[in-house]
């Protein structure tokens, strides 16, 4: 049997050409995905091979009996923990964590899990390796306990050839940052400050909760208030009844300004 990775992909090129289906590329080579933002790299001595536009890509080598199914998949700003979590539904696949979440360097974690309901499978690892922009990478491996040390060679390996390269369109990026987050910020006019509470949440509906003070009388008012928003290049709107609310979005790093204020990201229970 060929030693065989699957890979499920969104969107496959090898450098800056787009893979063409049902074509073979030998390696030592640079595989980037997801419109170029993310690399990785095919081994000296290995194929690949797209099925189909939207994947799989097969990547096979001649050099021992193993068989390897690895997806990747983009997360937006969640927790290790709920990426690697305890229990995991994967297709058909029931994944129980073995041991605790292990960091192999910075920004790659590693869990290994038994699973359920697989007649081939005894075991699986998962590497996760985080990116900038809250942009990370899961790899899935399942293998039987004859190729394990193949199999875990072979994905720590690909997992340390990932590389995050150029950032997405300014608003994939920036839609990644608010999508599903808690945001509060502060705002000074006159004698007024002003506190905001926004939450951005991942089907597109919000909420503002705005806390006026006055600094002479020491009087508080609350409002809240919700609907719906969206982003349009850096400009994001919040659609509450029939008036449209626009906030101007820039980013520091992994801070987010909105009106040039800074805000300060926190937990989210109002979203679903």
């Amino acid at each position: 049997m060929k030693k065989t990775i699957l890979l499920l992909l969104a969107t496959i090129t090898v450098l800056s050409a787009q893979l063409e289906i049902g074509a073979t590329y030998k390696g030592p080579k640079k595989i980037t995905i997801l419109d170029g933002s993310i690399s990785l790299g095919l081994l000296d001595g290995w194929s690949a091979t797209l099925v189909d536009k939207n994947g799989p890509l097969i990547i096979s080598s001649n050099h021992g009996d193993a068989e390897i199914i690895l997806q990747t998949d983009i997360r937006a700003n969640i927790q290790t923990q709920e990426l690697l979590h305890n229990s995991i539904e994967f297709y058909d696949l029931i994944l129980d964590a073995n041991d605790q979440i292990r960091p192999i360097s910075s920004h790659i974690y590693h869990r290994t899990y038994s699973l359920q309901h697989s007649k081939i499978y005894t075991d699986a690892d998962l590497y996760l390796v985080r990116g900038s922009h809250y942009r990370a990478v899961i790899l899935y491996g399942f293998f039987t306990p004859q190729t394990r040390v193949l199999a875990q060679d072979t994905l720590l390996h690909i997992s340390q050839t990932v590389t995050f390269t150029h950032l997405p369109p300014t608003k994939s990026r920036l839609d990644a940052m608010l999508r599903g987050n808690h945001f509060v910020y502060y705002e000074r006019m006159g004698s007024y400050s002003e506190k905001r509470e926004l939450w951005l949440c991942s089907d597109d509906t919000m909420m503002i909760h705005s806390t006026r003070s006055s600094l002479n009388s020491g009087t508080r008012v609350q409002v809240s208030q919700t609907g719906k928003w969206s982003l349009e290049d850096t400009t994001l709107y919040l659609h509450i009844d029939d008036n449209a609310q626009r906030y101007n979005i820039t980013t520091n790093q992994h801070t987010i300004f909105i009106d040039e204020e800074q805000t300060f990201k926190l937990s989210n229970s109002y979203c679903r």
